[in-house]
C-alpha cells in the first residue's frame, strides 16, 4: 500500500513537472513570438471589442478554402476570455493555456490507455511537442481545435471503455459540435 501511495505521489510530481515544462515552453517571451498577421489581429480584435461592447458575432471568421464562414464559437471563447483578463494578450493567453490544457488530456487519455506510466509518457512528449507549443502562439481557429480534439478522444476512450452516465455521452457531443464549429478539420 505504501509503495502504490508514494508512486501516486511521484507521478503527481512528474506530471506537474511536465506541465510546468510545457508552460515554460507555451509562455516563455511570448509577447515576441507570437504572429500579427492580418487574420491574427482581426481575431483580437474581435475579441477585445466584443468584450468591450458585450456583443457577440452571429458568424466566425471567413474560410480560405471556399465561400463560407466557420461558426462563431471561436470568437465567443476569445470575447469570454478577454471578459475575464482585460489585455491585449488575452487571446494569445487563452491559446497557450488550451494548449497547456492538451499535455493534462493527454496524460489522462494515456493513463486511461495503458496506465500512469504511458500517461506521463504522453504527457512529456506533448509538452514538448512543436506542433502545440507553435499552437499556443498562432491565433487561428484550427490551432484551438487540438484541445477539442484530446477532450473529444478522451470522452469517447471513457464511453467506451468505462460504464458512465448519459451525460458524459451529452458531453460528447457539445465537445464534438463546438470542435466542428471552430474548424471543419475537427470533423
Amino acid at each position: 500500500m505504501g509503495n502504490k501511495k508514494l508512486s501516486k505521489k511521484i507521478s503527481i510530481y512528474l506530471l506537474l513537472g511536465i506541465i510546468i515544462v510545457a508552460i515554460f515552453f507555451r509562455f516563455y517571451n511570448f509577447p515576441l513570438r507570437y504572429g500579427l498577421g492580418e487574420e491574427t489581429v482581426r481575431d483580437a480584435v474581435v475579441g477585445i471589442e466584443g468584450a468591450r461592447e458585450l456583443q457577440f458575432p452571429l458568424v466566425g471568421a471567413f474560410s480560405s478554402a471556399g465561400p463560407f464562414t466557420f461558426g462563431p464559437w471561436f470568437y465567443y471563447q476569445l470575447i469570454i476570455f478577454n471578459l475575464f483578463t482585460q489585455s491585449a494578450y488575452a487571446s494569445w493567453i487563452y491559446l497557450g493555456l488550451a494548449s497547456t490544457l492538451c499535455v493534462v488530456v493527454l496524460y489522462k487519455i494515456g493513463e486511461l490507455v495503458e496506465g500512469k506510466t504511458f500517461g506521463l509518457i504522453l504527457a512529456f512528449f506533448s509538452a514538448l511537442s512543436p506542433a502545440l507549443i507553435i499552437a499556443a502562439t498562432h491565433l487561428t481557429t484550427q490551432n484551438l481545435t487540438n484541445i477539442y480534439a484530446f477532450l473529444a478522444i478522451w470522452i469517447f476512450l471513457k464511453l467506451v471503455l468505462q460504464k458512465l452516465s448519459n451525460w458524459w455521452g451529452f458531453t460528447f457531443g457539445i465537445i464534438l459540435g463546438i470542435g466542428i464549429n471552430l474548424h471543419y478539420q475537427m470533423a
